[in-house]
């Protein structure tokens, strides 16, 4: 780096205004676009802190913009004047207007340029519009834009200035000739992967006003459900408030996996269990924004659990939850007739039932924030992962504790009330007292979705 270049990134760095973070470019976020209005069709340089950026002059990152590398701005065009369309007008062009106005050159586009009174006459007039066009000097400016990837953090807002010099006069000589003020940011997530209720730590760098996480500072979730199997999900969106982006410094939050405000969801024939959570979280600190590529893993998502009965002869002892299930069977089964079964049929197939359950992670954040109800629904999916019925909204309740498990809340389903599953299709409202869903022998799967 020569001395101008120096000189001019230290004066870049004392310019940057208080409390202005320029442009921000993210650590292993999409590109930044960044551009620069230079003469055209000059030799230029790019100058830049390659351990913090790399510059590209595509979006899709396959054409690099190395530094101290002579490159060439686009050609810009002037309307009148420019006789060898260079992009200014100067001596070089004098030779040329001369001859187009003898009439030695007939070129339609440099008859264009010279008739400066645009009254399709080349005379005396235009010739006098010409020197002084000369005299005054003009040039044209062209775009040079880049796309900046961030590689490190910066230590300070503005430590990452991108210069371009140029050389206008081509004698070899590049001066600064414009200067974007930029601030590499890393964003953190840690963990990426666990049960709903996973306390997630965002942590900024550098964390400095105005990239500080305080009582103002809001997040936003997006992106789609990609199931372990089968197409992934519509498009989901899930808002964080001020109250649900917890602060623990001016460098790190915690947002809890579940919490948030969903303004869109799949619907129940798009999840499945396991699977990622693909798509983006983008943090406002009061205006300014970043976002981070995030793919979170659901370890453990809402199930079907057995209820037991302590003493299954008589059914006393009232039920209770019993371990979840492997395989999902149809509790009653009528293959003979295929008509609909009495209630007494059910009620008696009914003791062996299921409920829904959902896991949260055990922390001081849910534990404090975790409701005492929450909705959800019980789907059966076929083999194309369409849904063949699903419930209504079930209540789930929070089970007290102490509940045997310390490392999780416990959300589970009325246990006195059945959920049985039969191979035919029947009217619900004949059976009170039990939660009917058909699932022929055909379907795939049962098992617990959230409720829209």
């Amino acid at each position: 780096m020569n001395l101008a270049t120096l000189l001019a990134v230290a004066a870049s760095v004392l310019a940057c205004p208080p409390n202005d973070a320029g442009t921000v470019v993210f650590v292993g976020g999409d590109l930044k676009m960044i551009e620069f209005s230079v003469p055209g069709s000059v030799d230029y340089r790019l100058a830049y802190d390659t351990s913090r950026l790399a510059l590209f002059f595509d979006a899709g990152a396959t054409q690099p913009a190395p530094t101290n590398t002579t490159f060439q701005s686009p050609p810009a065009q002037i309307e009148h004047g420019d006789m060898n369309l260079d992009g200014r007008v100067d001596g070089a062009d004098i030779q040329k207007f001369i001859e187009v106005l003898l009439g030695l050159d007939t070129n339609p586009v440099l008859i264009t340029q010279a008739d400066f009174d645009e009254n399709m006459i080349l005379d005396s007039n235009d010739t006098t519009l010409f020197v002084s066009t000369l005299l005054t000097g003009i040039t044209a400016n062209s775009t040079v834009t880049l796309f900046a990837q961030g590689l490190s953090a910066s230590a300070s807002l503005c430590d990452t200035p991108v210069d371009i010099l140029t050389d206008e006069d081509m004698n070899g000589t590049f001066v600064l000739a414009g200067t974007v003020e930029v601030t590499v940011v890393n964003l953190a997530i840690s963990p990426l992967a666990g049960p709903l209720g996973t306390p997630v730590t965002l942590t900024i760098t550098p964390a400095v006003t105005p990239l500080v996480f305080d009582a103002l500072t809001t997040a936003a979730w997006s992106g789609v459900y990609d199931p372990s199997a089968g197409p992934a999900s519509t498009t989901f969106s899930v808002s964080f408030d001020a109250t649900q982006v917890r602060e623990q410094s001016a460098s790190a939050a915690v947002i809890v996996l579940g919490d948030g405000m969903p303004t869109s969801v799949p619907s129940p024939s798009e999840l499945t269990n396991p699977g990622v959570y693909d798509g983006q979280l983008t943090v406002d600190f009061q205006g300014t924004f970043v976002t981070k590529p995030i793919q979170f893993t659901v370890s453990e998502s809402p199930f079907l659990a057995n209820v037991v009965y302590t003493d299954t002869s008589t059914m006393s002892g009232g039920p209770q939850l019993g371990n979840e299930i492997t395989e999902t069977p149809v509790l009653f089964v009528n293959e003979d007739t295929m008509a609909p079964p009495s209630l007494a049929a059910v009620q008696a197939a009914g003791w062996a039932h299921m409920t829904p359950v959902v896991l949260l992670e055990e922390n001081a954040f849910t534990s404090a924030n975790a409701p005492m109800t929450i909705q959800a629904r019980v789907a059966t999916f076929d083999a194309s992962e369409a849904v063949v019925d699903q419930t209504s909204n079930l209540t789930l309740n929070r089970v007290p504790d102490p509940d045997g498990d310390p490392n999780h809340i416990i959300y589970t389903g009325d246990l006195n009330t059945p959920i049985v599953l039969l191979d035919v299709v029947v009217n619900p409202v004949d059976y009170p007292g039990f939660v009917i869903l058909y699932m022929p022998t055909t379907a795939e799967d049962v098992r617990v979705v959230p409720a829209n």
